[in-house]
């Protein structure tokens, strides 16, 4: 089974509050599956504003990757997502200097994914729905800002990964 995940991150100055969202569809029917959004609340990362949100939403849809390959092996994934760091703090384009970023690697380290099951799309945000991840990327947008209501709600601290 091939499942596409798309995850972003928003920062709420009004109450300063960072949220993170996931969506998940199943590739073969394309129906979304699953919407959550992440509370982060952690003061020492609010200075990082959106990009908490990001780290924290993708470390949640590498927790569900994990439990979708432990059910099926064969399983694959398609990460959309619309901040670079997602992918490149991962394959380790970009250096994590910051304790935000060496947290969120761990994080994923800890989750024991192989690379070659995920593939990392950088879908460029608020450029209009094109096709599937557009509107996949859009969709996780709304469940940032509360114009979507999320199935669930998750209380993420990167510390706990």
């Amino acid at each position: 089974m091939q499942y596409i995940i798309a995850v972003d991150g928003s920062y709420q100055p009004e109450d300063a509050t960072v949220v993170g969202a996931v969506v998940i569809a199943n590739a073969s029917t394309q129906l979304v599956t699953k919407t959550a959004a992440i509370t982060c609340d952690k003061e020492m990362f609010k200075s990082s504003r959106n990009v908490y949100g990001e780290c924290a939403a993708a470390l949640v849809a590498f927790q569900l990757m994990r439990r979708y390959l432990d059910d099926d092996p064969t399983s694959s994934f398609v990460l959309v997502y619309d901040y670079d760091g997602i992918e490149k703090w991962i394959k380790g384009v970009w250096a994590t200097k910051k304790r935000l970023t060496r947290e969120y690697v761990k994080g994923f380290q800890m989750c024991d994914l192989p690379l070659d099951k995920i593939t990392f799309y950088n879908q460029k945000s608020h450029k209009g729905i094109t096709d599937f991840y557009s509107y996949l990327n859009d969709f996780a947008d709304k469940v940032c800002n509360n114009t979507v209501k999320a199935e669930f709600v998750v209380r993420s601290n990167l510390g706990e990964f």
